[in-house]
C-alpha cells in the first residue's frame, strides 16, 4: 500500500478527508507534492499539512475570536543565556517541563488553566521533534483562532499522528472548558 493510500484510509477512519496537491514550479526548483488531511472536530477542523519540502504542520482552526495567545517551544542555548540575565518567564512548577520549554502568553489565568500535566507530558514526549506549539488569532480570518503544532514528525508514523489528533482534541476541550467557566 502506498503512503497516499495510507493517508486516505487514515483520513476516512477519522471522519475526515484527504487531498494531494502539486505546487507550481518555484524558482527553478520544480514542484513538489503537498498532502492535506482534514478532520472535523467540534466547531473546527484539525488539518495536517505534509510536504516534500517542509516539516509537518498540524493545525486546528476554530471559529472564535479568543484574543488569547501562547507560544511554547523547546529552550535553546540563546534562551539559556537570557535566563542568566533573569529574563521574566512563565514557570509551570514542573521542573522537568520548565527546563525544556519556554512559554510566552498574554493571559496568566488562561495559560495556568490550559497547560496541565497531560499537555506537559505530551510535549515532553515529543521534545526532540517539536519546533513550536502556539495559539493565536488568525489575522486573515475575522473571528478565527488557530492552535498550531509544528513538528518534523516522520510522516509515515500514523500511530504518532493519531496520538497527535487526540492531543489536539484534548487541548481544544481544555480551551472550551476554560471559556465555559470564564465570566465575560
Amino acid at each position: 500500500m502506498t503512503l497516499v493510500e495510507h493517508y486516505r484510509i487514515f483520513a476516512e477512519k477519522n471522519g475526515g478527508f484527504f487531498q494531494a496537491k502539486k505546487t507550481p514550479p518555484n524558482m527553478g526548483f520544480g514542484s513538489w507534492l503537498i498532502f492535506i488531511i482534514t478532520i472535523p472536530y467540534k466547531d473546527g477542523e484539525i488539518e495536517f499539512v505534509l510536504s516534500e519540502s517542509s516539516p509537518m504542520k498540524i493545525s486546528y482552526y476554530f471559529h472564535s475570536d479568543l484574543q488569547l495567545e501562547f507560544l511554547i517551544y523547546p529552550i535553546d542555548w540563546l534562551d539559556r543565556i537570557g535566563n542568566l540575565f533573569k529574563e521574566k518567564e512563565f514557570k509551570t512548577g514542573n521542573a522537568v517541563f520548565d527546563n525544556h520549554f519556554k512559554v510566552y502568553h498574554n493571559d496568566m489565568d488562561f495559560i495556568t488553566n490550559i497547560l496541565d500535566n497531560k499537555i506537559q507530558e505530551y510535549l515532553l514526549s515529543i521534545n526532540d521533534e517539536i519546533s513550536n506549539f502556539r495559539l493565536n488569532t488568525e489575522k486573515s480570518k475575522s473571528k478565527w483562532s488557530i492552535l498550531e503544532l509544528n513538528a518534523p514528525f516522520d510522516d509515515t508514523n500514523l500511530p504518532k499522528i493519531e496520538k497527535t489528533i487526540e492531543f489536539l482534541k484534548y487541548v481544544v476541550d481544555n480551551i472550551n472548558c476554560y471559556l465555559n467557566k470564564r465570566v465575560f
